[in-house]
């Protein structure tokens, strides 16, 4: 995917919300190794 596209997909809620759902669902994955995503998503959050 083009750099561009890619930077546009980050600043997307949607993004870090599948990311979080795929690792929970598919990998097993706990809250604290997507720590990332949780946070880009309370910040979006925290606009409302």
């Amino acid at each position: 995917m083009p750099q561009l596209a890619q930077d546009i997909a980050e600043a997307l809620p949607l993004t870090h919300f599948n990311r979080l759902i795929r690792g929970i669902v598919l990998r097993g994955a706990d809250m604290s190794s997507m720590r990332d995503e949780v946070l880009a998503l309370v910040w979006f959050l925290s606009w409302l």
